[in-house]
């Protein structure tokens, strides 16, 4: 598992990240915020107690004002800024939690800077540009499509010997080379990290999201039927297509198109995505914004869809 400092480091960025989007949800513009509370497993510990330690820290940030991260390191509870850290002022309240010495908040900057990757995958086929810095970088905190592979390798061994339902989604954001080409692709960015942002709040702990291509989500879902992955499809869709955000100078609608299919016997990873490729294609080529599954058979719409 990752180390103290890196989950640290990587809710700070979370947190910086989540503070820098202003999203416009059914006619009003609305920033969001988002308070951490961490604790890392101690040797010996118990689940139980590691999960109250993080439930502390959590209250902690939320008593400080919020949007912050406060963690707990085992005896006493400490307000994470970039390159150091404060003891907090704000107590948990528990009966037999650690009090801690009255300090003023501390606002963290952001002062952080994404590092300068090269992403190959265009849609539709296209050549990546020659100029690097025309190419979007991947986005934080998740897997990449390699990563990916080797993930879902491993899910379908487990489910050759248990027989459990697991399905995967790939999910391509529209328009993406329209909103390179009407705003700049830092502004087309913005999009990509909206989407990987609401996707990493929406999906469960166990399930999996990845960069599958340049504009292209990919998650895989253990324990999920089709029927339910449908679903859950349908309401990622809606709920995306009912944000906009602020691009160039004016507000844009992000939509998405989506294709799902559930694993089956003998399925290995190239088959599996290949499914579920064709039901994505198929979901962009009925004018994207829509939910198409492959059944193993046939490709079919799911309905309820949201004019585009």
């Amino acid at each position: 598992g990752a180390s103290a400092d890196v989950l640290k480091e990587h809710a700070e960025r979370l947190r910086q990240a989540v503070e820098a989007l202003l999203l416009e949800f059914e006619g009003k513009k609305v920033r969001v915020t988002a308070s951490f509370g961490l604790a890392h497993l101690l040797p010996g510990e118990a689940t139980k107690s590691l999960v109250e330690r993080a439930d502390q820290a959590l209250y902690a940030s939320k008593q400080a004002g919020r949007n912050c991260v406060h963690w707990h390191d085992g005896q006493k509870i400490l307000r994470y800024i970039p390159s150091e850290a404060i003891p907090s002022s704000a107590s948990p309240g528990a009966s037999g939690s650690p009090s801690f010495p009255g300090q003023d908040p501390i606002t963290a900057q952001s002062n952080t800077t994404a590092p300068n990757y090269e992403v190959p995958y265009l849609p539709g086929g296209q050549e990546p540009p020659k100029d690097r810095a025309l190419l979007p970088q991947p986005l934080e905190f998740l897997h990449n499509r390699s990563e990916f592979c080797v993930i879902l390798a491993r899910r379908l061994a487990e489910r050759q010997r248990t027989h459990r339902p697991l399905s995967v989604l790939l999910l391509q954001v529209d328009r993406y080379l329209d909103f390179v080409g009407k705003h700049g692709l830092q502004a087309a960015q913005l999009t990509l990290r909206a989407t990987s942002q609401f996707l990493q709040a929406a999906v469960r702990q166990m399930d999996t999201i990845a960069q599958y291509d340049n504009c292209t989500f990919a998650l895989l879902l253990p324990e999920a039927e089709l029927a339910h992955v449908a679903e859950i499809a349908e309401r990622l869709r809606e709920a995306i297509c009912r944000c906009k955000l602020p691009l160039g100078h004016c507000w844009e609608r992000i939509t998405v198109s989506i294709g799902a299919v559930e694993a089956t016997d003998g399925d290995d990873t190239d088959r599996l995505l290949h499914r579920c490729e064709e039901a994505l294609e198929q979901a962009r080529s009925a004018g994207g914004n829509r939910v198409y599954v492959h059944t193993g058979q046939t490709v079919e719409p799911v309905e309820a869809q949201v004019e585009g």
